[in-house]
């Protein structure tokens, strides 16, 4: 595998999994923890979409989003 596959996030992912828990290497090992711990600690903490409004449509209703801009038309 050339060395900037294993550079990108995907890469030393593959390659902790690989070398590290199918293989048993503890280097690997952590570097595979911490890549996994990063993503799911990035994602717990990750700014939800706030919810403005629900409403329920009736058949023929209209919806219209707006951004806090003005729109163009």
């Amino acid at each position: 595998m050339p060395l900037i596959a294993r550079l990108a996030p995907k890469g030393v992912m593959r390659t902790a999994f690989r070398r590290g828990l199918v293989g048993g290497n503890a280097g690997w090992r952590a570097i595979w923890f911490v890549v996994v711990s990063w993503r799911v600690l990035s994602r717990a903490l990750q700014k939800r979409p706030e919810t403005i409004a629900v409403e329920r449509l009736r058949p023929g209703g209209v919806l219209e989003v707006r951004t806090g801009r003005r729109a163009r038309r």
